[in-house]
């Protein structure tokens, strides 16, 4: 049982890792400053 819980801590850990590693690429691929510049401009034209 707790060696079940622990593989499944473990998971949890690799995906939040992932999840912030791929965040991470995501804001350094594309610029978010420009990304919600454009959004608000979007927001404001509505």
């Amino acid at each position: 049982m707790a060696e079940q819980m622990t593989k499944v801590y473990k998971n949890e850990i690799d995906r939040n890792a992932m999840i912030s590693f791929c965040i991470h690429k995501i804001k350094t691929y594309y610029n978010w400053d420009r990304i919600a510049v454009e959004y608000e401009k979007m927001i404001v034209s509505l």
